[in-house]
């Protein structure tokens, strides 16, 4: 390495050679190097010229802008001798140097280019000046070309060749160039007609895990075969094929998914116009006309470029979040305007009208896919539809890698943090809840290193030793809960105890059921299964259904009790009801509890009366089959009237119906007074025996709980008088044992 100083250049006419100059006694000239590198970046070639000093280097103007240089200025030069490969594909910006306009064509660039700058390096930033060769029509002109990406040949397959990005490259003679056209008063650059192969769509290197997603390589594999693959060919061999690129593409699925920023990271790794993205709600306008206006103009740089350059246009990206706020089906939105409508016809024109160009691609983003108008979603359209799912196991674990890097590069994330099994642990997580997740752990172990007896918001704080720990982490887990988790706090009050084991009927139960479960998560052939609880009031049929829904440990566990839905129409909760379902689908293991099923019905036997709207949607839901293969739905229903069911025809929608008796023998009420008293002493046995002998069956099990619980308030022992006292109560507010409220 060696210093020098700059000056400007000895001649005018060395300004297009790109080389940089030094005295021909310099080391550099007489050791033979070609190439030196400037403050350890840029990478020019080195040639000597006896009108420059000892000790000095010239740089031309462009050159020591690119290197931030200027004149007089101290600077190092080294040696550069890596062998370079040749560039592909130069990606390079184009400026008219004089102020006199220049008409020149994309042909006439690549020629001078060649012609001048054959065999020597090129590196990304790179600023040269061309001068065009004169014609009896005009004279010369002076260009700057800038370099703004180079592409080099990386791995050979069946498939073609790959090729990455690269800093430095040799100008060969096979290279090819892009040139990007941008808008300029005194220049412009005719489109050759036969232009050479642009660079590729998509960027080889790009990679999910860079680009700050997780989970998500199977959908876009999708995404890419389907909307991207077309466009990677040339347009004549697609315009052969006879077929037509994708125009339009929906995702879809839960909150926090990822949808928004995939389509943003879409965008990116595309080598098309920056994208615009719009809110849905953002395109409706109080003004007549000026929501159709909106979406006109969203189209309209597109349009342009298609009329300018038909074919080798860039591709224009659209992205419309929340576009169910625009779309929604015609005739649903009840307005005097009907805004809506005339915002849905302007879209469908855009992408599928007459004159439609072949240069956009809009991607539609929404949570209710259900709400579009139909017409929006044929091929042609948005045709293209991804769902954007919760993440399975690998899939989370890839997110919580993305949202630790920076944590675990930098020594903030303990060693004993596990993130398999913080994955294992966060099911039904959404790429949103995952991140909080990793924020709430992050304020755990913030919040531990302050103490909060002595708190001074001006002190400065040092993260030094700051550790986010795996007790950190479950801590987070506490109370982090997902959207489509387990309803914990409402399943878990159907089942305030353990269920009591009370003989053999009970035991069959719970074979039955658990082999139901198990045949459900395994099997290969059967995606839902439905089971009904019938039983007399207070027989424990909403606690067992809660109890055996928990023990499935099924990630999304939701509940539906008549008690919910007290003054709703029937249409309302019908569509309530089916929502519920729909959130279902969208999980791979789920639960649906229905609790009580005739009171849900509203069902009377005066008349009888009974809610037809909902008596249908409840057959139509237990009776399809799952409308996304390979996810798995249980649904757990009770009735304390089996009767009226099989009177509705409801019963025979269920697979599995399963009797839930009340205690028929008193060696099983033994073992529930038991249970639940504990006797201590002989003496209190006994008593409990003659206890015992006084229940009259059958007897449900949940109004004897309640009975024990009033005859032993306090801590008192049960005898037999507290439970006569407890009885008559309890059998003067009930009149009957069997006829207390179901679980």
């Amino acid at each position: 390495m060696a210093s020098f100083v700059t000056v400007a250049l000895p001649g005018a006419s060395l300004v297009f050679t790109n080389n940089i100059y030094v005295n021909p006694d310099c080391s550099f000239i007489r050791e033979g190097v070609q190439r030196v590198r400037v403050n350890g970046e840029k990478v020019y070639n080195v040639s000597q010229h006896p009108g420059v000093n000892p000790g000095e280097v010239a740089l031309n103007a462009l050159q020591r802008t690119a290197c931030k240089l200027t004149q007089g200025q101290t600077i190092h030069l080294e040696p550069f001798n890596e062998t370079l490969p040749e560039a592909h594909l130069l990606k390079i910006d184009v400026k008219n140097m004089q102020r006199k306009p220049c008409t020149i064509s994309e042909d006439e660039i690549v020629k001078t280019l060649h012609t001048m700058f054959n065999g020597q390096l090129m590196s990304e930033g790179l600023l040269m000046a061309i001068e065009t060769v004169p014609t009896a029509e005009r004279k010369s002109d002076v260009l700057q070309v800038a370099v703004e990406r180079i592409l080099i040949p990386d791995t050979y397959s069946a498939g073609g060749i790959d090729f990455r990005a690269a800093d430095f490259a040799v100008l060969g003679p096979d290279t090819e160039f892009e040139i990007v056209s941008r808008p300029a008063p005194n220049l412009t650059i005719i489109q050759s007609t036969g232009s050479k192969q642009r660079a590729p769509l998509l960027n080889p290197n790009w990679k999910f895990e860079d680009m700050g997603i997780g989970g998500l390589d199977a959908e876009f594999a999708s995404i890419f075969r389907r909307a991207f693959a077309s466009r990677l060919f040339p347009p004549k061999d697609i315009e052969r094929l006879g077929i037509k690129h994708v125009k339009g593409l929906l995702l879809y699925g839960p909150p926090g998914t990822g949808k928004t920023l995939i389509a943003r990271q879409i965008g990116k790794m595309l080598g098309g116009k920056e994208p615009k993205v719009v809110n849905g709600p953002e395109i409706l306008n109080k003004f007549v006309g000026q929501a159709e206006e909106n979406i006109r103009n969203l189209f309209a740089d597109a349009e342009k470029d298609w009329e300018e350059n038909k074919e080798n246009s860039a591709l224009h990206i659209i992205i419309f979040d929340e576009i169910d706020a625009i779309c929604k089906t015609r005739g649903s939105v009840r307005s005097g305007t009907g805004v809506h409508d005339t915002v849905v016809n302007q879209l469908l024109t855009k992408l599928d009208g007459v004159n439609t160009p072949n240069n956009f691609l809009v991607i539609g983003m929404t949570n209710r896919k259900d709400m579009l108008d139909p017409a929006l979603l044929r091929p042609g359209r948005l045709e293209v539809h991804v769902e954007i799912s919760l993440p399975d196991k690998a899939g989370r674990v890839q997110i919580l890698k993305i949202h630790t890097k920076k944590m675990r590069e930098n020594g903030f994330l303990d060693p004993d943090v596990d993130l398999e099994e913080l994955a294992e642990r966060t099911k039904n997580f959404s790429g949103a809840e995952l991140e909080g997740l990793v924020k709430d752990a992050t304020s755990y172990a913030l919040y531990g290193s302050i103490d909060v007896t002595k708190v001074n918001v001006s002190a400065k704080r040092d993260l030094s030793n700051l550790k986010v720990t795996m007790h950190d982490f479950l801590a987070a887990l506490e109370e982090s809960k997902p959207s489509f988790g387990v309803a914990e706090e409402d399943v878990k009050a159907l089942c305030p105890m353990d269920p009591i084991h009370y003989g053999e009927p009970f035991s069959q139960i719970v074979d039955s059921v658990t082999s139901l479960i198990n045949n459900l998560r395994e099997s290969t052939r059967t995606d839902t299964t439905t089971v009904l609880f019938e039983g007399v009031l207070g027989s424990g049929k909403t606690a067992l259904a809660a109890h055996f829904a928990l023990q499935s440990e099924f990630p999304f566990v939701k509940l539906i009790a008549p008690e919910d839905y007290i003054g709703m129409a029937e249409n309302e909760k019908a569509t309530s009801i089916a929502n519920i379902f729909e959130q279902a689908y969208k999980t791979p293991l789920s639960v649906i509890i229905i609790d009580g099923v005739e009171r849900l019905l509203e069902f009377t036997p005066i008349g009888p009366r009974f809610s037809n709207v909902v008596l249908n949607s409840l057959q139509i839901l237990l009776r399809q089959p799952h409308p996304k293969p390979g996810r798995k739905l249980l649904v757990i229903a009770t009735t304390s009237n089996g009767r009226a069911l099989k009177m509705l025809e409801l019963e025979s929608c269920f697979d599995a119906v399963v009797p839930i008796p009340a205690l028929t023998d008193q060696s099983h009420v033994r073992r529930v007074v038991n249970e639940i008293v504990r006797p201590k002493t002989t003496s209190e046995a006994t008593e409990i025996e003659r206890v015992i002998e006084r229940i009259p069956l059958p007897f449900a099990i949940k109004p004897l709980i309640k009975l024990l619980d009033m005859a032993t308030q306090g801590g008192a022992p049960l005898t037999v008088e507290s439970f006569d006292r407890a009885f008559f109560a309890f059998g003067f507010t009930r009149r009957n044992s069997s006829d207390s409220d179901d679980e």
